[in-house]
């Protein structure tokens, strides 16, 4: 996956940090709708960064560690093939305002076809995600948020279809390879 940040030249920065994922996900090949109701936490947990993570795992719910900073038996395609296998995760990090960002999390759990669970954070708007793509917590709305989708995991279905098009539709290889052809032209 491309996260480094590129500088082509010293007025001009190209942030790389939107995970890019095979094409045969533009192509639905990784759509698997499950219906069972299941939520579940991944990611690390030491930390002052995932201080809301960790609150989330108070609530009943499945708790995996794997992370790319703690637990790195799942790493790239084999986590997006394991995320593949639940129905709805939550990515969750830190109530400080350092940590008010969207993670890679996000990408890789709509790209899965589970559904986004995620944090509220100032920045995903501009990365294409809403309301039609995920469903957005903070502490005052997660239980009950949380116990909507147990109940009910049919009414989600477009909701998780919506978040991996996003991804199909914006971050795929093929994107990354055309962003940096533009760039490249355009520097020419």
């Amino acid at each position: 996956m491309i996260y480094p940040f590129v500088t082509l030249a010293k007025d001009a920065a190209i942030d790389f940090f939107y995970p890019e994922y095979p094409d045969e996900l533009g192509k639905g090949a990784f759509l698997q709708i499950k219906e069972c109701g299941q939520l579940v936490k991944v990611g690390a947990a030491a930390g002052d960064a995932h201080d809301v993570g960790n609150w989330c795992r108070t609530h009943p719910l499945n708790d995996y560690r794997y992370s790319g900073v703690e637990n790195k038996d799942l790493r790239n395609v084999r986590f997006l093939k394991w995320l593949q296998t639940l129905d709805a995760v939550v990515a969750a990090g830190s109530s400080q305002p350092v940590y008010d960002l969207v993670t890679p999390k996000y990408f890789e759990i709509a790209a899965s076809s589970a559904l986004l669970v995620g944090q509220e954070c100032a920045d995903l708007p501009s990365l294409g995600f809403n309301d039609d793509n995920m469903l957005t917590f903070n502490k005052d709305n997660f239980s009950e948020m949380a116990e909507d989708y147990s109940r009910n995991p049919g009414r989600y279905q477009l909701v998780r279809e919506m978040g991996r098009r996003l991804i199909a539709g914006r971050n795929l290889v093929s994107h990354r390879l055309q962003q940096l052809k533009e760039l490249f032209l355009e520097r020419a």
